[in-house]
């Protein structure tokens, strides 16, 4: 049985790889993506048995961790399986509203601020407290931290609890500003302003002028709360399909029929009766930048 979970965002992969050597060498046995992945098994099942299995979960924690879905995944996993969890700084972690609290009042494993080797030292205790594996080749070595038994497994246990209330925070967060931004947009909505970057002589200009105005005379999209859509005016024909947000609610998808392509527009304003799309495309070599502005009728 592999006793020692480790979880790493791939910004941190050199690091992985040196606490992995280190612990090894000591005698623990450890389970890391994707050294350790079986032929034949799929990635999402073998990394459930090998959490499931494991005594501990050690976090490679920084500032790349919260905003990787595969990171969080596991370390719910560990969390459904009571797995004791280890945070190991080794970045700076910026100090969001989120986090201020942990930050003000943990003590961390901290490899940034005190240096890989003193941090390892304090790692090992605190890893045999939650395990009952003791290293093989480890020999004594005088403990670096100072604090008592007692507050070292309080301030695990706090930061366990600390961690999970900032992963429930951020999905709920985001589900909440998707789920806002979803039920503002289902309606009808007509093109009231039309905006780009595209350089044109004088010509040009008056004729996009008029083809902008007869468009917006008539262009208007229509979004169903069973999330599909029909897009009138931008094309010859009506457009219908599927369209979707993003997570973090600033991307609109819009997937016509047929169309074998998936649009991205970018939301940069929406409330319940306004909207500011911006589209991005590249002509001749230029990124032209469109803003639409919309109305619910």
């Amino acid at each position: 049985m592999k006793s020692l979970y480790i979880s790493y965002s791939k910004e941190n992969k050199k690091t992985a790889k040196r606490l992995v050597s280190k612990l090894e060498s000591d005698g623990y046995s450890c389970w890391i993506n994707p050294r350790d992945l079986p032929s034949g098994v799929r990635t999402n099942d073998a990394i459930k048995q090998a959490i499931d299995e494991s005594e501990l979960f050690i976090l490679i924690y920084s500032k790349y961790e919260d905003s990787s879905e595969i990171i969080i995944k596991e370390y719910e996993t560990a969390e459904e399986s009571e797995k004791p969890i280890i945070p190991f700084k080794v970045g700076e972690i910026p100090k969001t509203i989120s986090n201020q609290y942990l930050f003000n009042t943990l003590d961390w494993v901290d490899a940034h601020e005190d240096g890989f080797d003193q941090a390892y030292e304090i790692l090992l205790e605190v890893i045999e407290e939650f395990t009952d594996e003791k290293p093989i080749k480890r020999t004594q070595r005088e403990t670096t931290n100072n604090k008592s038994d007692k507050q070292q497994k309080q301030y695990y246990i706090a930061a366990f609890a600390i961690f999970a209330a900032i992963i429930v925070g951020y999905f709920l967060y985001d589900t909440f500003v998707k789920s806002e931004k979803e039920q503002a947009i289902v309606g009808t909505w007509k093109v009231v302003d039309y905006n780009d970057n595209l350089k044109r002589n004088k010509q040009d200009s008056a004729l996009a002028a008029q083809n902008i105005n007869a468009m917006m005379q008539n262009a208007s999209v229509t979004f169903n709360d069973d999330f599909t859509f029909e897009r009138i005016g931008f094309t010859p024909q009506p457009e219908i399909g599927q369209w979707s947000i993003e997570d973090d609610g600033s991307i609109l998808f819009l997937e016509p029929e047929g169309g074998g392509q998936k649009d991205e527009l970018f939301i940069k304003e929406l409330t319940f009766s306004n909207m500011i799309l911006s589209v991005n495309e590249k002509v001749n070599k230029m990124e032209v930048i469109t803003l639409l502005t919309f109305q619910k009728q």
